[in-house]
């Protein structure tokens, strides 16, 4: 059975480790610390466990005002690669979107949305396109797109019309340039 443990100053390490091991060319540090400091209750990530062993991450957050996205946001979702294929994703993904709707009591949610790469996270399309509700590309001139295969995959929380992102700022680029400021602070304080 699996075991969500919330993400804390205890075991933020752990999950920038395992974050990284996933995506070995990014580092989450930022957002996580950011995730710690914020008191937003809607920024939050857990470590996923089966028996001892660090199986999984999956988060929320939204960088933008939830009244004028109605959006909430998949953060660091993955499966370490020794425990693919044995459905972890799609348990950790369905635990994620049930946390997603338990903010929805208090803030006006009515989507759950993640961004992603075609190239780089082709397996977990299957998972999306099973869990997920509809999906669109993410071309914004303005920003970064993974060379042109970014989506963005939409779950409804509500039986609501079907709101499209078209394209809006999502502030990759920025992202992308903390990721890399932060991995190096990041090894220098694991050291």
């Amino acid at each position: 059975m699996l075991k969500y443990i919330s993400m804390n100053e205890d075991n933020i390490f752990d999950i920038v480790k395992t974050q990284m091991e996933i995506f070995q060319s990014e580092c989450g540090y930022f957002q996580y610390n950011y995730a710690l400091k914020c008191g937003k209750d809607y920024w939050k990530y857990w470590l996923v466990y089966d028996d001892n062993n660090i199986v999984a991450i999956t988060g929320l957050y939204s960088d933008f005002e939830i009244t004028e996205t109605n959006s909430i946001w998949l953060g660091w979702f993955g499966v370490r690669p020794k425990y693919r294929k044995q459905k972890i994703g799609t348990k950790v993904l369905k635990f994620t979107i049930d946390e997603a709707y338990k903010l929805t009591e208090k803030y006006p949610i009515k989507y759950f949305r993640l961004y992603t790469s075609i190239d780089e996270n082709a397996t977990a399309q299957l998972l999306y396109k099973k869990v997920m509700d509809f999906c669109e590309e993410y071309n914004n001139p303005n920003d970064f797109n993974y060379n042109n295969t970014c989506r963005i995959w939409t779950k409804l929380l509500f039986n609501d019309k079907k709101v499209k992102w078209n394209n809006k700022y999502l502030g990759l680029k920025e992202i992308s340039e903390q990721e890399k400021k932060y991995e190096k602070k990041f090894l220098e304080l694991e050291k």
